[in-house]
């Protein structure tokens, strides 16, 4: 929709910058890979974390969207933490995970990232049904 209505913008920020170029610098590095199967599989997922990091500066540019971005994070991962927690009352510890992963070190890593959003949000919050 935004490349479409032409409002897709690169936010000119030397960070951004410096991401793009360690995104080229990475899909030219093929050249030296053993592995081109897994290169590309791998460059696969990297990818998507840069296409989403680009997506995610270009829809935040207001303070109401920021808020709106960490309640949509906290409300995900607080949905996904208590389908887990469903899941090892009735299953025990065999089946733990969550937000599609079989593998509890990426989904505990995921929570310990919301972290952050949760403290700006408890301090930024003046409503203590919000906090």
């Amino acid at each position: 929709w935004a490349i479409k209505n032409k409002k897709y913008r690169l936010v000119k920020a030397k960070q951004n910058y410096l991401i793009l170029g360690l995104m080229l610098m990475m899909l030219t590095s093929v050249i030296s890979a053993f592995d081109k199967t897994l290169y590309w599989e791998s460059m696969e997922h990297i990818s998507k974390v840069f296409f989403f990091y680009f997506a995610v500066i270009n829809l935040i540019d207001s303070k109401r969207n920021l808020k709106y971005f960490i309640w949509t994070i906290l409300f995900i991962f607080g949905f996904l933490s208590l389908e887990v927690e469903i899941i090892y009352l009735l299953k025990g510890t065999t089946s733990l995970g969550g937000a599609g992963s079989t593998d509890n070190n990426v989904f505990a890593l995921s929570l310990v990232m919301t972290i952050p959003f949760a403290f700006y949000s408890f301090f930024v919050e003046k409503a203590p049904a919000k906090k």
